[in-house]
């Protein structure tokens, strides 16, 4: 089974002290990058949802070019199809399969 690296999308928050008129002010001077981070605030929030997480194939596992999408696929999962390499995730469906038998 091919191994792959998930990049999870986490949020985090951080608490800065501002002085401002109001709060869209306190807002608006802190997306600045005025303030004061307050120690030991950062603290784990939530994933995100698992579309804005990003996926590639480990570095230690060879890969080949599928030849009808073009993505970079796990050789030990490709087929050899008329000349190429074929995905097994992205591209190979039944109607190559019934060709492959």
């Amino acid at each position: 089974m091919p191994k792959y690296i998930v990049n999870v999308r986490e949020v985090h928050t951080q608490m800065v002290e501002i002085e401002a008129k109001d709060e869209n002010d306190a807002k608006q001077n802190v997306r600045e990058g005025k303030g004061t981070y307050l120690d030991d605030t950062l603290e784990y929030s939530h994933t995100l949802d698992p579309d804005g997480w990003t996926v590639e194939l480990s570095k230690d596992e060879p890969t080949v070019t599928c030849k009808l999408c073009g993505k970079e696929v796990p050789e030990k999962t490709a087929h050899r199809h008329g000349g190429g390499w074929v995905g097994d995730d992205c591209c190979w469906d039944e109607r190559l399969r019934a060709g492959d038998e």
